[in-house]
């Protein structure tokens, strides 16, 4: 009897090891493309392609929402970026994509440098616009130029008031 016992204690201690070491495999993370909205993008392409990523990867609609500003840059990260408040939800921003994807992929190839400014004028922040006013803009590449000037004027503004408060009044503890 006491050979039974050994031998069923045997067999379970085997069972258990077998559970502990059984491997697990994890599928590796996918990212999709970067989307900029410039000429020759296809942004119904790219947005079915996020999609099929989010899909893979199990973003559920707030991970999309929140996932999908890493994967924009320039023109498409600026929309964004002005907009972002009235997205709050996946949908949201999805229904707000294809109509802003749809304006892209009809807009027209040959369009005038002055047509291109007074196009991205309309998508930029109020502020914005108004810096813009006392520039000379006169073409796409002077507005990029331009809008990366002022939002890096604004960035380091926010870290001199910052550096300022934090001297003016220190914490208590310190």
């Amino acid at each position: 009897m006491a050979a039974t016992s050994k031998t069923n204690m045997t067999s379970e201690k085997q069972d258990a090891q077998t559970i502990l070491i059984t491997p697990t495999v994890l599928a590796e993370s996918r990212k999709p493309t970067i989307f900029r909205g410039e000429p020759g993008q296809d942004p119904i392409k790219w947005l079915k392609v996020y999609q099929k990523v989010s899909l893979y990867n199990r973003w559920d609609d707030t991970i999309q929402l929140t996932n999908a500003y890493f994967f924009l840059d320039g023109t498409a990260r600026k929309r964004y970026e002005n907009n972002e408040d009235s997205f709050t939800s996946w949908t949201l921003l999805e229904n707000g994509l294809k109509e802003v994807l749809e304006l892209c992929k009809q807009a027209e190839p040959n369009m005038s440098e002055e047509g291109k400014v007074s196009h991205l004028m309309k998508g930029v922040a109020e502020d914005l616009f108004q810096a813009l006013l006392a520039r000379d803009v006169q073409t796409s590449e002077d507005f990029t130029r331009w809008c990366l000037y002022i939002e890096e004027m604004k960035q380091k503004r926010q870290k001199f008031q910052i550096r300022k408060t934090t001297q003016c009044c220190p914490h208590n503890g310190q």
